[in-house]
């Protein structure tokens, strides 16, 4: 790998495909020693150093293949893509392998690189259909994911033990927060290797752009500010229930992970007596119970608007009213208080109120867009807000939104395929779209760099 004119210089790359980056180029010889996780934040160029890694296996191997797997059939397209615009191969040198792709045609043929989803490949290699002995190097994208059960894991295991010249590559932007979860990613990649980098970096300082970052508080109008006071007394006196009952100390304001840990940690006890439990037990089980779903339902409110918050209530009032519903869950709307903050969302609703979120979102994006921004994307927890985003930004002029959201088939929402998500992606990236809203599925593999807001 040699510089030339401030690109990468390589037999088997295209001239002037990749810019040369020191630190990328550093971090791909490194890899050549041995097995590696190669930690790199976000829009920082992961997917060049497993290039540059390939084309040197490549190299140096001629009669080798190499694997790249990621999580979604989107990721691997994504990841075949910007490889197919870097080598100087023809197409039948690459090949695609997702669920979709039926067996009979997941065929190497002339592929040296092939992009597959990690399950697709645990089917094939337990079948018989694939033999790794050819692969040169296996990259693990998304590599934080190495961990448990996950299919990564025995794709590993069977690599390292079945291919003729063995190299990994695990690519991820965040490992783990703490010291053993990172431990087990390196170890079930079999890892002799961990290259970090950060963009406070030394090698990296020179490509980051600084960003700005700027928060906008949104208040509650008034009706929606008090529903939220009647649903934080309901859990503060839920709390307390459950101190005085010795069976937890929780903290104000609850949070979701704390109140599902204890909930998860007194049944776990209940389970080693026996399955036995006293009365007070199983009220701060109810109560406990409760709290998690106020949580999420203020969660809603505050983040997300009125209109988030009565759609989620108002399926969690449907659940209640069938035949074996939980006790927890019909007692929550009896309470009085919680009554009271549904019906003031409900006269806010339908008073006009909505989400104040959307109004300051739409001045953002239009002033974006007349400041000379190119692409916006929209993060969001939950599809109701997607579409609500949506339907707004629709109405702006020279604003073109999309939405990608999960498979997961939801009430009223029949999910996104796979390909559709890798549609969207590529027509986001090609500039048929300018903002795209994206709920948790967006989060992994896209590259926010790419856009100005």
């Amino acid at each position: 790998m040699r510089g030339e004119g401030g690109y990468v210089s390589h037999p088997l790359l295209k001239p002037a495909a990749i810019e040369l980056r020191r630190y990328q180029k550093e971090i791909a010889e490194a890899c050549l020693r041995g097995n590696t996780l190669v930690v790199l934040p976000t829009g920082l160029g992961k997917t060049v150093v497993a290039i540059l890694v390939a084309a040197q296996r490549l190299h140096l191997l001629p009669n080798s293949r190499c694997l790249v797997v990621a999580p979604t059939k989107p990721l691997a397209m994504q990841h075949c893509e910007s490889f197919r615009s870097a080598f100087a191969f023809g197409g039948d040198r690459f090949a695609v392998w997702t669920g979709e792709v039926p067996p009979e045609k997941r065929k190497l043929g002339d592929a040296r690189l092939v992009f597959a989803t990690p399950q697709v490949l645990q089917n094939d290699l337990v079948s018989g259909r694939l033999r790794l002995e050819s692969f040169s190097l296996l990259v693990v994208d998304e590599a934080h994911r190495t961990v448990g059960n996950y299919a990564y894991v025995f794709l590993v295991d069977r690599y390292m033990s079945s291919a003729l010249n063995p190299l990994v590559v695990g690519l991820t932007a965040s490992p783990g927060s703490d010291e053993s979860r990172v431990e087990a990613v390196a170890r079930n990649l079999r890892a002799s290797f961990i290259e970090a980098r950060s963009e406070k970096s030394e090698d990296v300082k020179p490509y980051v752009q600084p960003v700005q970052y700027e928060f906008v508080p949104v208040a509650l109008p008034e009706p929606l500010a008090e529903a939220k006071k009647l649903l934080e007394d309901f859990l503060k006196e839920k709390a307390g229930n459950v101190s005085k009952l010795g069976l937890a100390r929780l903290k104000l304001p609850l949070n979701y992970r704390e109140v599902s840990a204890a909930l998860a940690k007194i049944r776990e006890s209940v389970a080693s007596a026996g399955g036995r439990t006293d009365g007070s037990t199983f009220e701060g089980l109810k109560d406990l119970a409760s709290a998690r779903r106020v949580i999420l339902s203020l969660e809603r409110l505050e983040t997300e608007g009125v209109d988030s918050f009565l759609s989620f209530v108002e399926r969690q009032l449907s659940q209640s009213a069938r035949k074996g519903a939980p006790v927890s869950l019909k007692r929550l709307f009896e309470d009085r208080r919680v009554k009271d903050a549904i019906g003031l969302c409900r006269l806010a609703r339908d008073a006009g109120f909505t989400n104040p979120k959307l109004d300051e979102l739409e001045k953002i994006a239009a002033s974006s867009f007349k400041k000379g921004a190119r692409r916006i994307v929209v993060f969001v927890s939950y599809r109701d807000s997607a579409n609500a985003i949506l339907e707004r930004l629709k109405g702006l002029p020279s604003v073109n939104p999309v939405r990608l959201v999960g498979q997961a088939r939801k009430a009223g929402d029949a999910g996104m395929s796979q390909e559709r998500q890798a549609e969207i992606l590529s027509a986001f990236k090609a500039g048929e779209y300018n903002v795209l809203v994206a709920t948790q599925v967006g989060e992994e593999g896209l590259d926010v760099s790419s856009s100005d807001v």
